[in-house]
């Protein structure tokens, strides 16, 4: 017979369970797997966020997190190197109140692949604008240049190919940046450029100069009256001052 204190009891942490959870973005769980990760990477991501979230604890040990897993301390310290590897966590240092510096596990770069996920646009991650512009730049993308390309895409109405256009001149000419790359853009918009082929064709006139879209000076911007920029009421500029 059951007790009714012992029945009242496992009321309460049963309640207890129900309530008390963890945050953790839904697309984590759904999408691990098209950023590469397994189950084994997936539940260490999962520990390391409880560690430093729920326990305060921001850099545990290998040891520490053995004793919550079902894998030896090599393959754990042989999972923590590939996540580090693969641009999914860094270990960042910083101080704390007391200026005392210590070390943590910094969860960023997997935030900034799944956000990439969120602004897809293409039913393939690996053929995306968004995979081939962090392939360029040779590092995943800031939330903030996410955030400016996405606008490209969904404000701007420029084409994929015309900003893949874009993009490609900005390697030519050496100045990788989007602050670089959204002045081809407005210049291209001016000139009533519309698509890839057509820029290209532009571009070409242009080719005997060593560098395209430089800096015009100060007396050619004043007798033309030519910005590339809206300085006083544009959110995507705000952003590219931000980068």
């Amino acid at each position: 017979m059951v007790n009714l204190k012992d029945k009242e009891i496992e009321q309460k942490v049963c309640y207890f369970l129900e309530k008390s959870h963890i945050s953790l973005p839904l697309i984590l769980f759904t999408e691990y797997k098209k950023l590469g990760l397994n189950e084994e990477e997936l539940m260490l991501i999962v520990h390391l966020f409880i560690f430093q979230y729920v326990e305060n604890k921001p850099f545990p040990s290998t040891q520490d997190l053995q004793k919550r897993m079902s894998l030896n301390f090599q393959k754990i310290s042989y999972l923590l190197q590939k996540l580090i590897k693969n641009r999914f966590l860094t270990i960042e240092e910083k101080e704390d109140e007391k200026g005392v510096r210590f070390e943590y596990y910094k969860l960023t770069p997997l935030f900034q692949q799944l956000s990439s996920l969120i602004f897809l646009k293409d039913d393939s991650y690996e053929e995306s604008i968004f995979k081939l512009f962090e392939a360029e730049f040779a590092r995943p993308l800031s939330p903030l240049e996410y955030e400016i390309l996405s606008q490209w895409l969904d404000v701007d109405k420029y084409p994929q190919d015309l900003i893949k256009a874009a993009l490609k001149e900005a390697v030519f000419a050496e100045k990788l940046s989007f602050r670089y790359i959204d002045k081809i853009l407005l210049d291209w918009q001016r000139k009533n450029i519309k698509n890839a082929k057509e820029a290209a064709i532009y571009c070409q006139k242009f080719r005997q100069k060593p560098i395209l879209y430089q800096k015009r000076d100060k007396e050619e911007i004043t007798t033309t009256n030519y910005s590339f920029y809206n300085w006083v009421d544009s959110k995507k500029n705000d952003i590219l001052e931000e980068i």
